[in-house]
């Protein structure tokens, strides 16, 4: 495999997203404030202060989250997180961050501390290093790209500061520009002419490579499908429909054999939904 090209798709993909201003947003470095702070401010027009915030001098995105949390633990929390999340600026510059937060009597403490960055990634060994913090080996760089453009969060305006941590039900959604990029995906992949040029085989591992990472076929871009191909081929029609629901099959199995495990982002048997309702009320 040409990792040259590995290393140019992953720039290519640095270029796109940092080209999408609607994608971008500003990024907190450290938030501090006390009960009696967060108290005294709650009568006041908005929840979240920015003079309790340091940002980034720059608008980003996050690229990986990969923080976790858990509730009402020891030491009288309650609610604490931490992990790694890495963000992309819009000067097209890395950040892995360790991203550590507190919600305890004594008030609200959060802060990214950051552990690495890259200024440019030009050879394999650099993006190499940058995916392993997110447990992406370099034979994966390809679909990792792909997921990237594809999962990019929708910004909007944050009224609590846990909301930085834990997304509320209402906001968590798929930026416009990764839903088209999903749509368009879903498009190529379903058309006669990307299965005569490749045929079934590649057709239906495309398939299943875009299922493994939560994309799931835009119903217009299946209904259009199913409309062609019945007037061509019906075979290939059944097939390919057989094949995605397999395909959502073995990966739905597969997320629900982790959530067994009884382990989550927020702990065992945390819903974040409710989490997030009761945290707001304060923070």
């Amino acid at each position: 495999m040409n990792r040259e090209l590995d290393v140019i798709s992953f720039n290519r993909t640095i270029e796109l997203l940092t080209s999408q201003n609607s994608i971008m947003q500003k990024i907190p470095l450290r938030i501090s404030q006390s009960i009696e702070e967060l108290q005294n401010e709650r009568s006041k027009s908005s929840k979240t202060k920015d003079k309790y915030i340091s940002f980034y001098p720059q608008k980003g995105i996050i690229l990986y989250d990969g923080i976790y949390g858990s509730a009402f633990g020891r030491m009288n929390y309650f609610y604490r997180s931490k992990g790694i999340r890495i963000f992309l600026f819009k000067d097209k510059s890395l950040d892995v961050v360790a991203t550590y937060c507190t919600i305890n009597e004594d008030g609200f403490n959060f802060s990214n501390e950051s552990i690495d960055t890259y200024e440019v990634v030009n050879n394999i060994a650099s993006c190499s290093s940058l995916l392993q913090y997110m447990d992406v080996t370099v034979e994966n760089i390809p679909l990792q790209m792909i997921k990237f453009i594809t999962h990019i969060k929708q910004p909007f305006t944050v009224d609590y500061y846990i909301e930085y941590l834990l997304l509320p039900p209402d906001v968590d959604k798929i930026s416009n520009y990764s839903l088209k990029a999903q749509s368009l995906l879903w498009k190529i992949c379903l058309s006669a002419k990307f299965r005569k040029e490749w045929g079934t085989e590649i057709v239906n591992t495309a398939i299943s490579l875009l299922i493994s990472i939560g994309l799931l076929p835009p119903s217009i871009e299946l209904l259009n499908f199913i409309k062609k191909s019945a007037m061509v081929n019906v075979t290939d029609l059944m097939g390919t429909i057989n094949h995605i629901a397999e395909s959502i099959d073995k990966q739905n199995s597969s997320l629900l054999s982790s959530i067994n495990l009884g382990m989550g982002p927020l702990g065992v048997g945390i819903n974040p939904n409710v989490l997030w309702e009761k945290l707001k009320k304060v923070f």
